[in-house]
């Protein structure tokens, strides 16, 4: 089964991302282990196929968005086009073949 991390504040935006991933056939985790860093290099490491979360400061993201393109996946902002790692950004970081999926999410 396909592993998705979702990290998000707002309840109904979880809701919405759980039921959309859930019905494309993956398993979709509301958690994480605290740190925006480390949730990325679990994507960068394979153990989870998708990360997002709204806002993030460069502090959060920056690290673990360069882990992730040097291991061979692809970092996002909600629009999708690279997040400046100078301001705060929406993040979303995926393995290579799950990207896709990622842009079927108008949000």
């Amino acid at each position: 089964m396909k592993r998705i991390l979702i990290v998000e504040d707002e309840p109904e935006l979880q809701e919405l991302l759980c039921a959309y991933l859930q019905d494309a056939g993956y398993a979709a985790a509301v958690a994480g282990d605290g740190a925006a860093a480390l949730d990325l290099c679990q994507v960068a490491a394979g153990r989870v196929e998708v990360f997002g979360e709204c806002c993030l400061s460069p502090w959060d993201y920056a690290a673990g968005s360069l882990i992730i393109t040097e291991a061979g996946g692809i970092v996002t902002d909600f629009a999708d086009t690279a997040p400046n790692v100078l301001r705060p950004s929406s993040v979303f970081a995926s393995n290579a073949r799950c990207h896709s999926v990622l842009k079927e999410l108008e949000l």
